[in-house]
């Protein structure tokens, strides 16, 4: 290995100075066709394929990727929590919101990759603004915490697949949304999933106590858009009861009607974040809910199933209330997806055989219902 690559791999060349090199607002095919070849060539000088290219993955990745303006730091804290105001008894009418089915788009932000090789991964979606009138509800937005300007950046994976149809940062995509609701204040409630990837160095979050502010970080992305008055909270459903699942059993969500023109955030953690689970449910005024895999956890309002899962489990999970989403990855999933209830219907495109927009839920709906202005 020639000393080049060797102080490569040790991390002898700062990270600054290699991303005022690379710091640019998404990075164009030229760019990524240059990093390669670099790579190429330290590979064939040095033979030390996997610890050098990583290396050089590592340093690109872990520099400054979007250019977001600072916000304030704030959070749902003690004293905010005090402006809440719990939904009543009368605001539990006989359609709620958990008795709608939803369309929604996986990766609402995503623009097909420059080089689709894999085409799984060719698929691409309209601004989230088309999305809107177009009739879709619910929105998954995967962010990336970016350490240098701490902020949350929006993209699926670093280099091969950055690309965004609403800006680098959280609060653009949200700033989109939330100009679309404030011109549309009679829409059926957003559901927006926030999918927290790996950090732009690929290390999970939460690993060490300091990694827990991350993910306040992200509230105050949402907190810099959104008035807590148009935020649904999970103290608004728990209420009075010990848990929020006991109150979603119990008492079940908030109709249609109370709820239009607000937003509700969900924290959709998955295995490479395991460790931030627990920080998040130690809260005490959490701004999000959480995807929970158990219907005995004690913050479990919202499941995740597969669109080919398991037909009379998401029907015991619809009898208590619970919300349930899957995927619709092919045109042959959609008729099972729709018809087996989940409420939140996640596709990677839009087709005429989905729901056009909001509906009544074809399993647990009352009867005769109506829905108008979805």
């Amino acid at each position: 290995m020639t000393a080049t690559a060797l102080r490569l791999v040790e991390g002898h060349i700062p990270v600054e100075l290699v991303a005022e090199c690379l710091v640019y607002k998404r990075r164009p095919l030229l760019m990524k066709k240059i990093a390669v070849v670099v790579a190429l060539f330290v590979f064939i000088t040095t033979g030390a394929s996997l610890v050098v290219t990583g290396s050089l993955f590592a340093l690109w990745a872990n520099s400054p990727y979007g250019r977001c303006k600072p916000i304030p730091n704030r959070y749902l804290n003690e004293e905010m929590a005090k402006t809440i105001v719990p939904f009543d008894d009368q605001d539990f009418g006989k359609l709620s919101i958990n008795h709608l089915q939803y369309l929604g788009t996986h990766n609402s932000f995503r623009v097909a990759m420059e080089i689709p090789y894999i085409a799984k991964f060719g698929y691409s979606h309209d601004k989230l603004t088309f999305q809107a009138n177009y009739g879709v509800r619910h929105y998954e937005l995967d962010s990336h915490y970016d350490s240098h300007n701490k902020r949350w950046v929006v993209y699926h994976l670093a280099v091969i697949d950055d690309r965004s149809n609403c800006g680098d940062c959280l609060s653009d995509c949200l700033s989109e949304l939330k100009t679309w609701s404030d011109n549309n204040k009679n829409h059926t409630v957003m559901i927006i999933y926030l999918e927290p990837k790996t950090k732009l160095n690929a290390r999970p979050y939460c690993i060490s106590k300091d990694d827990g502010n991350i993910f306040l970080r992200k509230e105050s992305e949402v907190l810099s858009v959104f008035p807590l008055q148009q935020i649904i909270v999970p103290d608004q459903i728990k209420g009075n009861y010990s848990t929020l699942s006991q109150a979603v059993i119990n008492r079940g969500w908030p109709s249609v009607e109370s709820t239009r023109g607000k937003f509700l955030f969900v924290m959709n953690l998955w295995s490479e974040n395991m460790h931030c689970k627990q920080y998040y449910k130690d809260k005490k005024h959490p701004l999000f809910f959480m995807r929970t895999s158990t219907p005995d956890d004690p913050h479990a309002a919202f499941f995740e199933m597969p669109s080919h899962g398991n037909k009379e489990v998401i029907k015991n999970h619809l009898s208590k209330n619970f919300f349930v989403r899957t995927g619709v990855v092919t045109k042959s999933m959609i008729r099972s997806s729709v018809d087996y209830g989940a409420q939140l219907l996640s596709v990677d495109f839009l087709d005429s055989n989905l729901p056009r927009t909001t509906r009544c839920n074809p399993v647990n709906s009352p009867a005769n219902c109506t829905l108008s202005n979805a």
